[in-house]
């Protein structure tokens, strides 16, 4: 197997039952195997259309690039033949297998079996009709994502702890971003949900005062080079993007009022207010938090799955 297109995605966990909140949502990647077989090239898009259809008829499509779990599809043509025009068809049987495993445990979680059938006057126009008859409301799609999810779950009721140990461990290496990614990836509705958003708090706020801290002595760092009104500017610029929740927000205000005395431009030097509310506060920050994860996966490189223990 070479390496798997992804595409970005996260089911939500919406089970019909009071134990699982509706914006719960558990992270699962639609990948696309770059050895098609006997697929087209030319199909790959129309393959990831019909996985994400599949996938956001039961959930929420989410901006991330990698994930623990894995949704794709083995594509076999059980017949082609050609039926005579004018205007000539080319006519596909498809069998096609969905599974959602954990790629990096190598544990096959669900998976379903089905043909489709499609026609078209080219062979790329045939296999696309066929991929779009997999329909996100076929029963027995339905049950194999719902099969899977529940697993999924119970795979987070049970891990969690070992989840939030391998956070702390990025966290104290430095790896903010890596190990808020981990916190955010147990589901809020899980056994461990609440402790993992416990965790990414606390993580968070270690990486939001060290981006902070940087910030500051870059801002001290321009001043102290050139008390000009252009330097002036730029560290109005930086000051303003400190967070008001972090520990370097009082230092950056003093710093900020010595600039205002010292320069005379006409330059705005407000920085942003502390916040009143806590539970806006808390929303907020975990808000900020959740982007920090997402951005981290958002900026992973493209990696090799094999999924070759599937066949």
């Amino acid at each position: 197997m070479r390496h798997i297109k992804n595409i970005a995605l996260a089911l939500a966990l919406c089970m019909g039952t009071s134990a699982y909140a509706q914006d719960c949502e558990v992270q699962i990647a639609a990948v696309v195997d770059d050895n098609l077989g006997e697929i087209p090239a030319a199909s790959v898009s129309q393959i990831e259309s019909a996985l994400t259809r599949l996938a956001n008829a039961n959930g929420v499509s989410k901006d991330i690039t990698y994930a623990q779990f894995v949704l794709t599809a083995k594509i076999d043509v059980l017949d082609k033949h050609i039926v005579a025009g004018p205007p000539q068809q080319i006519v596909n049987n498809l069998g096609v297998t969905l599974y959602i495993v954990d790629a990096i445990n190598r544990q096959k979680y669900a998976n379903t079996y089905m043909e489709v059938n499609g026609v078209g006057k080219s062979e790329i126009k045939s296999y696309n009709n066929a991929l779009s008859n997999l329909k996100p409301q076929n029963a027995a799609i339905v049950s194999f994502i719902d099969k899977a999810k529940k697993k999924i779950m119970d795979y987070y009721d049970r891990q969690y702890p070992n989840i939030i140990k391998e956070a702390e461990k990025k966290a104290s290496l430095q790896q903010y971003e890596e190990a808020v990614a981990l916190c955010v990836s147990v589901p809020s509705c899980s056994k461990g949900g609440n402790a993992a958003m416990k965790a990414g708090l606390k993580i968070y706020t270690k990486y939001r005062n060290l981006i902070n801290e940087k910030i500051l002595v870059q801002a001290k760092a321009v001043w102290a080079a050139d008390q000009s009104p252009e330097a002036a500017a730029k560290v109005a610029e930086l000051l303003a993007a400190i967070d008001p929740e972090s520990s370097s927000y009082g230092q950056a205000t003093t710093f900020m009022n010595e600039v205002k005395k010292q320069t005379r431009s006409d330059i705005d030097f407000e920085m942003r207010e502390k916040y009143h509310d806590e539970v806006d506060i808390q929303k907020q920050t975990i808000s900020a938090l959740r982007e920090v994860g997402v951005a981290f996966g958002r900026g992973q490189k493209a990696q090799t799955t094999n999924l070759m223990w599937l066949r």
